[in-house]
């Protein structure tokens, strides 16, 4: 005769649950064991559930196998089950879709187990309706997990309607969001790389940050390949000269008046220059800049006459000069070039002006210096 432990009185009074648990079973109602002699059978509450739908699949999806367990069966009755082992390629993955269409199945479950899922889905896409659902919801009790049983569970969850069914964009968002997602990431990373050079030069103790006002410009840019180049060409000088035009800001200080730009670059330059006197001559100055070569701040002055534009490079006279012109005359590219020493400095000056003009201005530069 059934006795209830909880109706029990006196010493012989049983203090543990009615229904004991051990874990050793697949399901809750698998893992009901023997209490106070009586044998708790709980399978009718399975008869219980109400079943949704009559022909389902579950997956047990790998990164190299599928497990797929098919339930047949209408309500009230046991259903009959089918299950086999696909590999995920896609011709195997073609193998499980057409097998499936065969037992006319609706409804297919699985988990989203990384990104091992998604292929599975886009073969199936279309065909059945598929039903993801978060690992953690459909988790089974721990016990003896096989993947059969894993693909038992999830089609026997499937069957009940009892997984939450997760949301999964259509095809054409799914592509738009790893691109956007792709994106991100390749900004983030290109952020974190400007982050890492502009600390490397802080370290290297070259200022460049402080002197341009876009570190990663057009012309900070040539700044950059002209330091780890390390040279000091007429090409060199022609790549900078393009650069300071197409920037947005060709000048960091800009004045017609020699006094004020030269006052601009001390402190910020480890030696000092002169400027010519302009007032009777066809040039103008409009500003000036810092330009660098190799590891070797420089001086970048902008000169006008008419509608043409000159730069004037100062450096120290201590570059690495294996690529610069030997007779100091103009290699005959885009612009016209001269280029001098004159009191420990190294002079350029390069723009598409007359190659007279470009003399006559280097004459005045050179008058400037001896002076």
């Amino acid at each position: 005769m059934a006795c209830d432990p909880d109706k029990q009185s006196g010493p012989r009074c049983i203090e543990v649950p009615f229904f004991v648990a051990p874990g050793n079973g697949e399901h809750a109602w698998q893992c009901l064991d023997y209490t106070c002699g009586v044998t708790v059978a709980f399978l009718w509450m399975e008869a219980k559930m109400q079943v949704i739908i009559e022909r389902c699949a579950g997956f047990d999806v790998h990164q190299e196998a599928v497990v797929a367990c098919v339930l047949i069966g209408a309500p009230g009755e046991r259903p009959r089950k089918q299950v086999q082992t696909f590999r995920t390629m896609t011709r195997d993955l073609e193998a499980l879709r057409d097998w499936l269409q065969e037992l006319g199945v609706t409804q297919v479950g699985m988990e989203s187990t990384g990104v091992y899922w998604r292929p599975v889905y886009a073969v199936l896409e279309g065909h059945f309706d598929l039903i993801v659902g978060n690992a953690r919801h459909i988790r089974n009790v721990p016990g003896r997990k096989t993947d059969v049983k894993d693909a038992e569970w999830i089609a026997d969850l499937v069957r009940h309607g009892l997984i939450a069914k997760s949301f999964v964009p259509p095809a054409p968002q799914r592509e738009l969001r790893e691109l956007l997602r792709y994106r991100r990431k390749l900004v983030e990373s290109q952020a974190a790389e400007r982050n890492r050079l502009l600390k490397l030069l802080e370290t290297a103790n070259i200022k460049l940050a402080s002197v341009a006002s876009d570190v990663f410009g057009v012309s900070g840019r040539a700044m950059l390949k002209a330091l780890i180049e390390g040279s000091a060409s007429v090409e060199a000088m022609a790549d900078l000269h393009v650069a300071t035009l197409a920037s947005a800001t060709p000048v960091d200080v800009i004045s017609t008046d020699r006094h004020t730009v030269k006052p601009w670059f001390q402190g910020k330059l480890p030696f000092t220059f002169n400027l010519p006197e302009l007032g009777d001559t066809p040039f103008t100055l409009e500003g000036g800049r810092m330009s660098y070569l190799g590891q070797s701040p420089g001086a970048q002055l902008i000169f006008k006459i008419g509608n043409h534009r000159i730069s004037v490079f100062i450096f120290q006279n201590r570059l690495d000069r294996r690529f610069t012109s030997s007779d100091g005359q103009s290699r005959r590219l885009t612009f016209n070039v001269e280029e001098w020493t004159e009191g420990g400095l190294l002079y350029f000056v390069i723009g598409d002006a007359d190659p007279n003009d470009i003399h006559k201005l280097s004459e005045l530069l050179k008058t400037a210096a001896r002076s």
